[in-house]
């Protein structure tokens, strides 16, 4: 398989599936006029009973509205009240941990079990990732919870805003040529599937809708570009088979290798990842296109723009971005600006 020439040759990366982009919209209500009251507040007051995790409403002193739309959850109720979004992991009573706060109920493992993390989608349906043998118990930073499998391999375990990435880091190459990695797949009310662009895909066992999936299976090595971001980015081989299947419950083991002669490559710098995540489905989803990528990237955490380096625009890379419009169906726009945290800009004179 070829190299995946994902960001040595980027104009620019805007990260629109984070936190730092924002959909900002001025409107009024149809047939209202913008004015102002003697009474009207000095700025502008949140709308609380329309929150929601991705946005708030605010009414101004001039009687217009202001909806503050975020492309990833930024907060959610806990025990009745607004909390901020928080990814980092806190041992609970059973040994495990969990997240202070976030959009998905994720458990993640305390050690001295195989099963590493287990992702609950709501409706007696979940899905655990789990190791061939008895995890130790992890180092937590934050909301990444890191497990020693050996001097040369860690199993590392992130909380994601729609679930989970699970990242097995080699820290040397290998001594085996070609080495098969495995991990341990269990679905409970769900179906498991291999797609044709090379990721995972976990569907309703009964309904066949779709309510996780994972992105295109790949790795890297420690060679980044002038944004910090991987270099080179290779798919891995992945081979899912199902082991038992009893009631709700199927189990598989899904084996992940590198491409032939990576690992042992003068060229791979270590540490290497091999990546495989896995996300709650979501209706709104960010991509980015381009002619000659064939992978699916509505799960990347990033979107690209721009034209590759050095080169005529002849190949441009496109974004697409996708907000949700429920709260602004049927309303006069006044005015829309939209934020984006932009981190490998191009030089003027070669902006596309």
């Amino acid at each position: 398989m070829s190299v995946i020439e994902r960001s040595r040759f980027l104009v620019a990366t805007i990260c629109a599936a984070m936190l730092a982009a924002l959909l900002t919209i001025a409107m009024t209500q149809p047939g209202q006029a913008s004015t102002k009251s003697d009474d009207s507040p000095e700025a502008p007051v949140e709308v609380m009973s329309e929150r929601t995790e991705t946005s708030q409403t605010f009414e101004n002193p001039d009687g217009t509205t202001t909806l503050k739309e975020y492309a990833a959850p930024v907060c959610l109720r806990q025990d009745g009240e607004w909390v901020d979004v928080d990814y980092t992991l806190v041992e609970q009573s059973d040994g495990s941990y969990a997240p202070k706060a976030a959009p998905e109920d994720v458990r993640v493992s305390g050690g001295e079990t195989k099963e590493a993390a287990r992702v609950d989608f709501g409706d007696d349906q979940s899905m655990s990732v789990s190791w061939p043998q008895e995890l130790p118990k992890p180092s937590i930073d934050g909301g990444v919870a890191t497990y020693k499998i050996s001097e040369a391999t860690d199993l590392l375990v992130a909380v994601t805003g729609s679930g989970i990435a699970t990242r097995i880091r080699l820290n040397e190459q290998p001594s085996a040529d070609d080495p098969v990695y495995r991990l341990g797949l269990q679905t409970d009310g769900a179906d498991l599937k291999q797609t044709a662009q090379g990721g995972l895909a976990v569907t309703d066992d009964e309904t066949n809708k779709a309510i996780g999936s994972t992105s295109t299976l790949v790795a890297w090595d420690s060679k980044t570009d002038r944004a910090g971001e991987p270099a080179e980015i290779v798919p891995v081989d992945a081979e899912l088979d199902q082991t038992s299947s009893a009631g709700d419950v199927s189990k598989h083991t899904l084996d992940l290798t590198a491409p032939d002669g990576y690992l042992a490559d003068p060229d791979t710098e270590y540490p290497v990842i091999i990546d495989p995540d896995l996300n709650a489905v979501t209706h709104i989803r960010d991509t980015w296109v381009r002619s000659g990528t064939t992978e699916n990237q509505g799960a990347s955490y990033r979107l690209l723009v721009g034209r590759l380096g050095g080169s005529e625009n002849t190949n441009p890379i496109q974004a697409y971005t996708q907000w949700s419009n429920t709260q602004i169906a049927g309303k006069p726009i006044i005015s829309a600006e939209m934020g984006l945290f932009q981190y490998e800009p191009a030089p003027a004179s070669r902006a596309p």
